[in-house]
C-alpha cells in the first residue's frame, strides 16, 4: 500500500502528461491531418506517412541519423561525467551544498525563459565569440593525445566530449542526483573495513562504489 501511495504521483504525471500525448503523437502520424473551417479532420492513413519520410523526405534520414549519432555520444558521456561528479559531491567539504545546487541548476533553469534566451541573438553572439579558442583548444588537445599514442578514434571521441561540454552539464544534473542518492545508501563501513585491509580511494572505488551503483545505470 505504501509502495503505491509513493508511486501514485509519478503514475498520475505519467498518465496524464506522457502516455495520453505518446497515443495522441501515435494515432497523429498514422493519420492526415487537415485543417478548415470546422478545426481538424484526421483521416487514417495507416504507414503512408512512415514511408514518405524514409522514402521521399530529403532531410528526414539525415536528421534521424544524427540524433542517433548525438544519442550513442552523448548518453557515455553524461553516465560517465555524473557518475564522477557524484562521487566528488558525496565527499566532505566546505560549500558542499553549494556545489550540489550548482550543478542540479541546469535541470531548473533547462526550461521558459532560460531555453528561450538560449535562442536569441545574445547567447549566439557568446557561443560565437568563444568557439575560436574552444576550437584551438580541442585542436591542441588532439595533437597532445595523437603524439602520445592514444587511438585516433579515442581522440575523436574525447575531443567531441569537450566540444559538448556545455550540452553534457546541463543533461547531467538528474543523473548526479541519483548517482548521488545510490552511493549514500553504501554502507560506510564497507569502506572502513576497505581501510583496514589497505585498500586505496581507487581500488574502493571499483570494488565497492562502481558495483553498487551499476544498478542505477538503468535509471539514468
Amino acid at each position: 500500500m505504501w509502495g503505491i501511495i509513493y508511486v501514485l504521483p509519478w503514475l498520475v504525471g505519467f498518465v496524464l502528461f506522457f502516455f495520453v500525448p505518446l497515443l495522441a503523437s501515435l494515432r497523429y502520424s498514422l493519420s492526415s491531418i487537415q485543417a478548415n473551417a470546422e478545426g481538424i479532420s484526421i483521416q487514417f492513413t495507416g504507414v503512408a506517412n512512415y514511408i514518405q519520410a524514409l522514402t521521399v523526405n530529403t532531410s528526414f534520414n539525415r536528421a534521424l541519423i544524427e540524433s542517433i549519432t548525438d544519442v550513442i555520444v552523448n548518453v557515455p558521456l553524461i553516465v560517465i561525467f555524473s557518475l564522477f561528479l557524484a562521487v566528488i559531491l558525496n565527499q566532505q567539504f566546505r560549500g558542499r551544498a553549494v556545489a550540489r545546487s550548482i550543478f542540479f541548476l541546469p535541470v531548473i533553469l533547462a526550461s521558459g525563459v532560460i531555453m528561450s534566451l538560449e535562442s536569441t541573438s545574445l547567447i549566439d553572439a557568446v557561443n560565437q565569440n568563444s568557439t575560436g579558442g574552444s576550437a584551438l583548444g580541442t585542436f591542441e588537445l588532439e595533437n597532445l593525445m595523437l603524439d602520445a599514442g592514444v587511438s585516433e578514434w579515442i581522440v575523436t571521441y574525447l575531443s567531441s566530449a569537450v566540444d559538448r561540454i556545455y550540452q553534457i552539464v546541463s543533461q547531467s544534473g538528474v543523473q548526479i542526483l541519483i548517482f548521488l542518492a545510490g552511493i549514500q545508501t553504501i554502507s560506510p563501513q564497507l569502506y572502513e573495513a576497505s581501510k583496514m585491509e589497505g585498500a586505496t580511494g581507487y581500488e574502493s572505488f571499483w570494488k565497492i562504489t562502481f558495483p553498487m551503483v551499476s544498478p542505477l545505470f538503468s535509471s539514468t
